[in-house]
Parts: structure tokens; sequence; C-alpha cells
């Protein structure tokens, strides 16, 4: 199992940053646009055993996965685990932690396997890892963008 965490810090309120992350219309706009998230099924706002079924384009492929919020505690973090999809085993928790008056630092801990057989050989950990650098500088510049104007 690999781990991948990511960090951020922003002047921003806790509680909206988390309200923020729990929208999937959210998410689409803090993706790269390559990557073409479009959700297929997903509540409006996504809570404690929820599930919800996405395609992202990705390494030249369409990929549709369905994840389930396994875990939810306002507004400090929720926890989301592949159902279905490529990767043998994808769990990722949103973190949101106070740490001033008008300062947060939001994580990101994902723990992945890579997809075995020929697939694991095109989408290794090399590529996912890249890829996930990427997708993750790309969110943080627009959380600051969208996030730290809304709470000016």
């Amino acid at each position: 199992m690999v781990v991948y965490q990511s960090e951020l810090s922003l002047e921003c309120d806790a509680e909206v940053a988390f309200e923020f992350l729990r929208r999937p219309i959210n998410l689409m706009q803090i993706s790269p646009p390559e990557m073409n998230l479009q959700f297929l099924e997903a509540p409006e706002v996504l809570d404690e055993g929820d599930r919800f079924t996405f395609q992202v384009s990705a390494h030249g492929q369409k990929q549709r996965f369905e994840h389930e919020i396994t875990s939810l505690t306002k507004p400090l973090h929720f926890i989301e685990q592949q159902v279905t999809g490529i990767m043998k085993h994808w769990v990722h928790k949103h973190g949101v932690e106070q740490t001033g008056d008008c300062t947060i630092t939001l994580t990101d801990h994902i723990e992945f396997t890579p997809p075995s057989g020929l697939v694991g050989f095109l989408l290794n950990e090399q590529r996912i890892r890249s890829s996930l650098e990427t997708g993750f500088a790309y969110r943080h510049q627009q959380l600051k963008n969208l996030l730290c104007a809304s709470s000016a």
C-alpha cells in the first residue's frame, strides 16, 4: 500500500471549507479540466454512508469509480473509500484543522494500491503519484482563489 499526503494552509473558516468540500459540484471546480471529472450519481451534499459514482479521463482512458463516505465528523474530516474502480485499494481522508483565528490547514491523506496485471504496468505507483501531485497543485490554487476570495 502506498501513502500520499498533501497539505494546504488557507485563510478561511474550517466550517466554510468543510462544507465546500462536501459538495460534488464544488469538487468539479477544483479538479484539473483535463481530468474531465463528471459525477454520474451523487447527492448534493456528501454525508456518511453516501455513495457516489463519477468518471474521470486519466492516462488516455475514461475510468469510472464508485466511492462511499465511510466516516464524517463535522467540520474535521470525511473519509471516502473506493467501492468499485480500477484501484485495488483507495481510501482518501479529507481533513480540516482550524490552526488560528482565520487560518486552517487542509490535509488530504490517500492510501492506495495500484491495479495489477497489464493495467498495473501502465498505471503504476509513479504515474499515480505524479497525477496526484499535478492534481493537488491545481486544487490548491483553485481553493486559494475560491475560498480565500469568499472569506475576504
